[in-house]
C-alpha cells in the first residue's frame, strides 16, 4: 500500500488476517513434514489439550475475533460473549500453573469436543504435537504443570520459531506483540468496533491483556479489564 491510499477497514482486515494466515500456512506445511516420519498421537475428539492455557499473537485474536463476528449470529455471539467473558473472570489473577491446573476449557472448543475455530485456530494449538495420547490425559488429571507430556520437540520449536518470527516483525514495524492470553485477547478484540484499524494505527489495543507466561499471572490485575456489560 502507497502513503496515498487510505486505510480502510477491509484493507486492514486483511492485511491483519495474511499476517496470521501466512504464519499459520508456513507451520502447517512444516508440520506436516515432520509428522509424515512421526505421526502425532492426536486425533479428533481427543481435547485434553483444550484444557491448558494458549496463548495467541494480535493477528491470531483479531482473526478469530472477526471469524466469530462472521459466523455467529447475534444471539449466538451474546452466548458466545457470556462465555468467553466467564472463562476470562475464571482465569483473572491466576498464575500460570493455577491456570494450567484449573481444568479450565478453552471458550472455542465446542459442545462436540472439537474445536470450533479449527481452521483459525493459532500457531501453539497447531504445534501441539503428542507423542502419546496417555499421558496427555494423566496430565489432564493431575493437572499440566505438573504433567509429562510427550510433545515432538521438533513440532514445538517449529513453532515457537514461527511465533518468534511474528512478534519480533510486528514490534519492528511499531505494533503491539506478544504471547497474549487467549481468552482474554479475543474477548478484547471482540469489543472493539474497528480493532484491525486501531491496530495498524499503532493503537493499543490489547494494552490491558496480560501477557502469558509460566511465572506470570494469566490475565491483567485491572478491575477494568472485564467489563460489568449487560447482555
Amino acid at each position: 500500500m502507497t502513503d496515498k491510499q487510505v486505510m480502510t477497514e477491509p484493507i486492514a482486515i486483511t492485511i491483519v488476517q495474511q499476517i496470521a494466515t501466512e504464519s499459520h500456512h508456513t507451520a502447517d506445511n512444516m508440520i506436516k513434514v515432520v509428522n509424515r516420519k512421526h505421526p502425532p498421537a492426536c486425533h479428533i475428539g481427543c481435547h485434553f489439550c483444550c484444557y491448558s492455557p494458549v496463548t495467541v499473537t494480535p493477528p491470531e485474536a483479531m482473526t478469530i475475533a472477526r471469524r466469530l463476528k462472521e459466523t455467529l449470529n447475534g444471539k449466538q455471539m451474546k452466548k458466545f460473549q457470556r462465555k468467553i467473558r466467564e472463562k476470562v473472570q475464571q482465569i483473572r489473577g491466576k498464575t500460570w500453573a493455577e491456570h494450567a491446573d484449573k481444568k479450565i476449557a478453552c471458550s472455542l472448543l465446542g459442545d462436540d469436543g472439537k474445536c470450533s475455530i479449527y481452521e483459525f485456530r493459532p500457531v501453539m494449538c497447531r504445534s501441539w504435537s503428542s507423542m502419546n495420547k496417555k499421558h496427555c490425559e494423566k496430565s489432564f488429571k493431575t493437572g499440566w504443570s505438573k504433567g509429562e507430556v510427550l510433545n515432538n520437540p521438533v513440532v514445538k520449536d517449529v513453532g515457537n520459531q514461527i511465533l518468534s518470527g511474528q512478534i519480533e516483525a510486528l514490534r519492528h514495524e511499531g505494533l503491539e506483540a506478544g504471547d497474549f492470553e487467549l481468552n482474554e485477547a479475543i474477548y478484547t478484540a471482540l469489543k472493539h468496533s474497528h480493532p484491525e484499524l486501531e491496530y495498524l494505527a499503532k493503537k493499543s489495543v490489547f494494552e490491558n491483556v496480560k501477557f502469558l507466561q509460566n511465572t506470570d499471572l494469566c490475565s491483567v490485575n485491572s478491575e477494568d479489564s472485564i467489563d460489568s456489560e449487560h447482555d
